[in-house]
């Protein structure tokens, strides 16, 4: 995919989260990535992330949260990394909360819902749980609030009682939230409530609240030599200070709590007031670009908004770079199961593990491109060509290009000094199962030829019986450890020699070394070697060369003509060789550009024959009236058999290709057509082939763009 993008001649992109992959654009595409500032300041609230020891802990967190902001009317969106927990957890918040939410996974069916799903993700208490989510394609947009809607909304999450209208006043509306929350939370008794002013069921809240919730601001008190204090502050406000607390001093605290709005409820008529949209991310993912889409849906064009990662140790990104050093040093902070830890250090060490596992992933990918570039070299070799051959352009020059490389590598290679040694070699390796060194052969005459092949034979063959017999008996060894079984079948199957066990047994290494020897040595005195006298020929390599040509070009040479001549340098014979080759194999190119369309033609006309003479007949004379200009008449075709029509047919053909009558009928029509489209005109009447205008250039106008 790289290689491909890398075809094009201008390369650029736009998207909101390039800046944490600016190493690889820069190294792979030679990319700059520049931050372009937003529109509007962004002012979402990105909050540090929450870690649990346990994944089921994580869920229940992340359950509540959902809740929390649920039920004051808030819209949530929930980003996972995969379809099977999206699923999951909107099991869970079904049966645990009754929360009604949209699910958004990018499955086929559902693919016409997504647009209308993230339109409607910024409504009055929307809850969408999304799969990796990115663009989708629209913008989430807050919405208005209905004041019934929100009323409804409020009675649903047990905010507000039955008898509430959206004709009461705001100030009646919280007042009534509140007196019904209190007595929810504490229990009260219709009379006991009825006996309390609103200021003291409102402080009771506040109050409350504090307790419950004024953790989440200790740590920013706490002492920096204590370790455990910095991440896990203990309540910094305990029962009887929280009695004491104020309306303003409540107010003040909770404010300071991220996750609540209970205090501050409000009959809002836009969901910016209430805080805008919150982001839930369940897990962290292998790339930070993921988790900044997922936290850029909200936020966007300056709108408030919020977001919170949960993480778990138990996660697969924690669990590749940071379960060790967290799994020891949290037990040892006082984290128990059901807690969590919030702060900065945190995110940030979890960001370096994100950074890790994108550096990992780009150094794959950067190695696969790296050894992706030998073959991207040849398929752009091997493209353009083909290209040029489907616009059937220059295919006269591919193919005699094609033709003089491999005439100069064959004649390289039969005409080549070590040609006939290196076949001797390959001979003997097949013949006598030894590999000589080419170099060392000497082709004088057939006795002396065949006494040096044994001699390096058996030089090979000692060699061989010492390193293979040291595998299976050795004086380094104890005679009790030598692997005899093998030794035997070794030497049954390389010498036809039988080697009892109970023999090997009495033998010492050098006793079986020169047994072997012996045999192997026999098996090569009687091995035929006639066949090296075909190699003695002065003109072996020629007549290779020779049955080379005819099997590729189907050409019978004058082997004198390939023979080196007296005082000739080797490298001058090679080249005068070559070229003779090539000078033939061209002639027979040529010639078969001149046949092969008859050939075809008169093949189509031998099957059209057997259904209708006639027909074929007519046909067949068009055809040579229209491409070589004869005169012939249907009559005089039919009644020649298919070799004659052959010879006639090429008779007619060779003036045109071989002696420049198509050259000068190009000539004259440039001379008569100095208008393109007249000649365009011209050209597709006389060739059956469509030309247009705008190709034809008069100036460099040339046979090749007729033909």
């Amino acid at each position: 995919i790289q290689n491909f993008f890398k075809l094009f001649k201008r390369l650029a992109g736009m998207t909101g989260t390039a800046i944490t992959e600016a190493t690889e654009f820069g190294e792979i595409y030679k990319l700059d990535v520049i931050c372009i500032p937003t529109n509007e300041p962004v002012v979402r609230d990105d909050r540090d992330d929450l870690i649990y020891l346990s994944v089921k802990d994580k869920w229940e967190a992340i359950l509540e949260e959902i809740k929390s902001y649920h039920d004051v009317g808030r819209p949530v969106l929930v980003g996972t990394t995969s379809v099977e927990r999206s699923e999951e957890l909107s099991k869970k918040l079904t049966k645990r909360h009754a929360i009604q939410h949209e699910v958004l996974n990018a499955k086929v069916d559902e693919a016409e819902r997504e647009v209308n799903i993230v339109d409607g993700a910024g409504e009055l208490a929307a809850v969408m749980i999304a799969t990796n989510m990115a663009g989708r394609g629209t913008d989430i947009r807050l919405r208005p609030i209905d004041r019934g809607a929100l009323i409804r909304h409020w009675q649903q999450r047990n905010l507000l009682p039955r008898d509430a209208k959206a004709d009461m006043g705001d100030d009646q509306l919280v007042a009534a939230a509140y007196r019904h929350i209190a007595s929810t939370t504490f229990g009260l008794k219709a009379k006991d409530l009825n006996a309390m002013t609103q200021d003291e069921i409102h402080l009771k809240l506040l109050r409350h609240w504090v307790g419950k919730h004024g953790m989440a601001v200790g740590w920013a008190n706490a002492r920096w030599w204590k370790l455990h204090l910095l991440f896990m502050a203990p309540p910094w406000h305990d029962a009887e200070h929280v009695q004491t607390l104020s309306n303003e001093q409540c107010l003040e605290i909770l404010d300071r709590v991220p996750d609540f709005a209970m205090h501050r409820l409000a009959v809002w008529d836009q969901v910016e007031q209430m805080g805008g949209l919150h982001i839930v991310g369940t897990e962290r993912h292998e790339s930070r670009r993921i988790d900044n889409q997922l936290r850029g849906r909200s936020g966007r064009q300056g709108d408030n908004g919020s977001s919170r990662f949960f993480i778990s140790i138990e996660d697969d990104l924690m669990q590749l770079f940071a379960k060790g050093w967290l799994m020891k040093a949290l037990p040892k902070l006082g984290m128990k199961e059901g807690d969590a830890l919030e702060h900065r250090m945190v995110t940030k060490a979890v960001e370096r593990a994100q950074r890790k596992v994108e550096e990992r992933n780009f150094e794959t990918r950067k190695n696969l491109l790296e050894y992706d570039e030998v073959m991207e070299y040849q398929r752009n070799v091997f493209y353009g060509i083909r290209q040029n051959v489907l616009e059937g352009q220059d295919i006269i020059d591919i193919v005699m290009d094609y033709i003089a490389e491999a005439v100069a590598d064959a004649c390289d290679v039969y005409l080549d000094r070590e040609y006939v040694a290196t076949q001797v070699a390959e001979w003997c390796r097949a013949t006598l199962d030894v590999s000589i060194d080419p170099s060392k052969i000497r082709l004088d005459n057939p006795d002396d030829l065949a006494k040096q092949v044994r001699a390096e034979a058996r030089a090979e063959m000692r060699q061989t019986v010492e390193v293979t017999l040291g595998e299976y008996m050795s004086d380094d060894l104890d005679p009790e450890q030598w692997d005899l079984r093998s030794l035997s079948s070794w030497a049954m199957s390389r010498f036809r020699v039988d080697l009892k066990h109970s023999q090997l047994r009495k033998m010492n290494v050098q006793e079986v070394a020169e047994l072997l020897t012996e045999a192997a040595d026999g098996q090569i005195e009687k091995k035929d070697l006639a066949g090296l006298t075909r190699f003695l020929d002065p003109a072996y390599a020629q007549n290779d060369l020779a049955e080379w040509v005819e099997q590729k070009f189907a050409l019978q040479l004058d082997r004198e003509a390939l023979m080196p001549q007296p005082s000739e340098k080797s490298s001058d014979s090679i080249e005068r060789v070559s070229q003779y080759v090539l000078d033939k194999a061209t002639e027979a190119y040529r010639r078969r550009e001149l046949e092969y369309p008859i050939d075809f033609v008169l093949e189509m006309y031998a099957t059209a024959v057997q259904q209708d003479g006639q027909w074929a007949a007519e046909q067949l004379t068009q055809w040579a009236q229209r491409r070589y200009e004869t005169d012939w008449q249907v009559q005089d075709v039919a009644m020649l058999e298919l070799p004659q029509l052959r010879d006639k047919l090429i008779s007619a053909a060779e003036p045109w290709l071989t002696n420049g009558k198509l050259e000068s009928l190009v000539d004259q029509a440039l001379t008569d057509h100095e208008d393109a489209q007249a000649l365009a005109d011209w050209a597709q009447q006389r060739f059956g082939q469509p030309v247009e205008a705008d190709q034809l250039d008069l100036v460099g106008f040339s046979v090749g763009a007729v033909e």
